[in-house]
This record gives C-alpha cells, sequence and structure tokens, in this order.
C-alpha cells in the first residue's frame, strides 16, 4: 500500500507539474492588447478603418488594439503629460514634421523604429522625411494618410452667386478667396462656416497661413518656433479679422462649437467650408455628390516662393517609447501601410497610398470630383509642415484670446502681445 501511494503522490507531482506548466505558459500566451490614442470620433471614416486594422492584427498576427478616441481639444496635452510620465498607450496619432512627430519623439514621446521595419519597407515609404530626425535618423513613425487641407464649396450657392465653379484654379490666392466670398455674400448667403468657440480656427487658419509669407521650410520652422509678435503673424492676424468684420464668416461662429460646424454646410446653410477626407462623404451624402465641390485651401498670407504649396496635416502614428509590445506596434503600423484592404479604404476617403507598393492605379475612386482633386493636388508641391510647434506650446493662450481677437476686444496686435506675454 505505501509503494502505491509513493507511486500515485509521484504520478499527481508530475502531472501538477505538467498541468501546471501548461497554465503557466497559458498565460504566457495570452494574447496582448495594445492601446491607440487618437483624435478620430468614433462614427468618422478613419475610426473605421482603425478598427478593421484591429481585426486584421487579431486574426493575422495574435494580437489586438483598442482603438481609444481621446479628443481633439487637450489632445496635444495628453500626449505630453504621456510622455512626461512614459505611461500611456503602446501607439499615438500625432502630425508629421518638426513641429509635431519629429520634435515628440525628440522629447520622449515615440520609439525609433528604424529596427522593427525592413530597408525595403523604408525605402518604400514616401513622405517618411516628415517622420524622420534630420540628425540622428531616427524613425519615429510614418505617414498613415495624406490628410489634405481644402475647401468644399456648394456648387449650387456658387452659381446663385454669379460664381463660375468650372472655372476654379486649381488653388485660390487670396485675393481671389475674397472675391468668391464677397460675391457670395452679395448674393445674401454666408460664405464660410465658422465654430471657433474651443479655437480651433487659430490653429487651422494660423497655421497654413505661415508658409505663405516664407522661402522654405527652415524659415518656416523658426517662424513657427519663435514668439509669436511677428509682423508676419500680425498681417495674417489683421487678414482674418477683416474676413470676419466682412460677415463672411458664419454669424455668432466665435460662440459655436467645433461639433456644430460640419451641419453649416450639410445644411446649405454656408457656401464653404474647411475639408477633411474623411469628412467629404458626410458631405456628399448630405447635399449629393454632383454639388460638392473641391478646391486647396487658399493662400492666405503674404508673398513667400512656398505661397502656392499645399499644407497637409500628414496624419502619422508611432509606437510610443515605453511600449511593452514594441514588434506588435510596429506591425499595425505595417498594417496601416501595407494592407491592401486598409490602403483600399483609406484611398476611398481621400488619402493617395503612402508606400509605392501601390498606386492609384490600383484602386478605384467612384467620387468624380475627389478623383479630379487628388490628380490635380498630386501635380503640387506638398508641405508636411501643415501644424505648428507654438500652436501647442501656445495653445491656452491662443484659446483664451483669439476670440477677443476677432470680435475687435483686442487688435490684431494686441492678441501677438498677450500670447507672447502668456509664455513668458
Amino acid at each position: 500500500m505505501k509503494r502505491v501511494a509513493i507511486i500515485a503522490l509521484v504520478v499527481c507531482l508530475v502531472l501538477g507539474s505538467v498541468f501546471g506548466a501548461g497554465t503557466k505558459e497559458s498565460k504566457k500566451d495570452e494574447m496582448p492588447t495594445l492601446e491607440f490614442w487618437t483624435v478620430h470620433e468614433n462614427d468618422s471614416s478613419y475610426m473605421e478603418i482603425f478598427q478593421r486594422a484591429s481585426e486584421i492584427a487579431e486574426a493575422e498576427h495574435g494580437f489586438k488594439v483598442d482603438v481609444v478616441f481621446k479628443g481633439t481639444g487637450g489632445f496635444r496635452e495628453l500626449a505630453t503629460q504621456a510622455a512626461f510620465s512614459q505611461s500611456g498607450p503602446d501607439l499615438i496619432f500625432n502630425w508629421t514634421g518638426k513641429s509635431d512627430i519629429i520634435t515628440s519623439g525628440k522629447q520622449g514621446l515615440h520609439l525609433p523604429l528604424n529596427d522593427y521595419f525592413t530597408q525595403e519597407e523604408i525605402d518604400s515609404l514616401q513622405l517618411l522625411e516628415g517622420c524622420t530626425d534630420p540628425d540622428t535618423g531616427a524613425i519615429y513613425g510614418s505617414v498613415f494618410a495624406n490628410n489634405f487641407v481644402a475647401v468644399a464649396y456648394n456648387k449650387e450657392m456658387m452659381t446663385k452667386a454669379g460664381v463660375d465653379y468650372t472655372k476654379f484654379p486649381a488653388k485660390w490666392s487670396y485675393d481671389e478667396f475674397l472675391e468668391v466670398s464677397r460675391k457670395v455674400k452679395a448674393a445674401g448667403m454666408v460664405p464660410f462656416g465658422f465654430a471657433n468657440k474651443e479655437g480651433f480656427f487659430a490653429h487651422w487658419w494660423h497655421s497654413y497661413a505661415m508658409p505663405s509669407y516664407v522661402d522654405n521650410v527652415a524659415e518656416l520652422i523658426t517662424n513657427y518656433e519663435k514668439p509669436l509678435y511677428t509682423d508676419n503673424f500680425i498681417d495674417f492676424s489683421e487678414k482674418w479679422k477683416a474676413y470676419y468684420d466682412k460677415g463672411y464668416y458664419f454669424p455668432g461662429g466665435n460662440t459655436i462649437s467645433i461639433a456644430n460646424l460640419w451641419g453649416q454646410f450639410t445644411s446649405g446653410q454656408v457656401a464653404m467650408i474647411s475639408l477633411f477626407p474623411s469628412l467629404l462623404q458626410m458631405y456628399t451624402d448630405a447635399l449629393g455628390v454632383d454639388n460638392v465641390g473641391i478646391i486647396e485651401w487658399p493662400s492666405m498670407g503674404g508673398s513667400g516662393s512656398m505661397a502656392n504649396l499645399n499644407p497637409i496635416f500628414g496624419d502619422s502614428i508611432g509606437a510610443t517609447k515605453w511600449t511593452k509590445y514594441p514588434k506588435q506596434a510596429a506591425q499595425y503600423i505595417k498594417i496601416l501601410l501595407f494592407n491592401e484592404e486598409i490602403v483600399e479604404a483609406l484611398v476611398a476617403v481621400g488619402n493617395p497610398p503612402v508606400s509605392t507598393k501601390f498606386s492609384m492605379n490600383d484602386f478605384s475612386i467612384t467620387n468624380d470630383e475627389l478623383k479630379a482633386y487628388i490628380e490635380r493636388h498630386d501635380e503640387m508641391g506638398t508641405l508636411l509642415e501643415g501644424h505648428a510647434f507654438w500652436s501647442r506650446e501656445y495653445d491656452a493662450a491662443i484659446l483664451k484670446f483669439c476670440n477677443m481677437m476677432i470680435t475687435g476686444e483686442l487688435t490684431p496686435k494686441q492678441y501677438a502681445e498677450e500670447i507672447e506675454a502668456s509664455m513668458k
């Protein structure tokens, strides 16, 4: 009996060891879940694409990605806090250029991806310079979408205003834009949508106007990073206020939340509105595919040689420096760049492929206006510095003072002085 008991005990110990090891192994093999912070709302086209990429990651690579909308207001602050604490998501949305992802990478937000991409993959990526530290060569992420900055216009309202939209150039000059706005206003309609309660127009218009005052990117970066109390900034602010004073903006827009902006156009209350590709389908669904036109963002400032370039967001994604899953994070980024289904979905909302692995001829675009726009867009010079570093640094002050300048409580000069003083 003792012998039987001893044998049974040994068997139990062995089996326990085997099953115990199996339990530990199963825990080790549990599917990791990465977190991705983005500024895209849950019902946006981009969010649908991100979610589908997560499904592909789970099915083909054994990990999940939880895509989390973190809002637009305060997103930069969240990213800065995450970099400071070295904690937070595994993947994070950013914008391209020295003013954003490269600076963020240098400040400790992004993990260099050089060792997680093959040289062939790196060589195939266009616009990668917008995410690469020019001093060290560190690749802090990649553009996944050329999120163009454009203006959508209501063709029917243009015709009523006596404007022949069939003769529009590829990109308006400042004076051409003003003349179209004047005619729309004279016909009893509101030219441009406006919802600046949170100060978003201050970011958009300031950032896109700055390139028209300079002759090269190096000068632009300097213009972004130095204090705002400059002749260029004041000149632009004066033009921005003059546009408001002429009644070309949606009335009361300085007190309206950005969430109410898009409806101004889809309801026919305004003739023009700022456009991003993920919003185009919403516009055409509401107004009809044949009634929505697209033109490049107008030159809104001076006469620098960069005035005719097209600024883009260059929406990018990077892995965070502290992620425990760098290989999986890099793989998710690759899905956005190289998976044919995902690339086709991005093309459908107006983003030419980022990788030379694909061309526009590989996909069909059903919206003729979008197709024509992209063809014109590709013939123009592109500027990756669509956002300004100072718009992050001066965010609170811009939010506080921009509407005061627009409504006349501050002069443009005082506006610049207040922003600069807030940083001292």
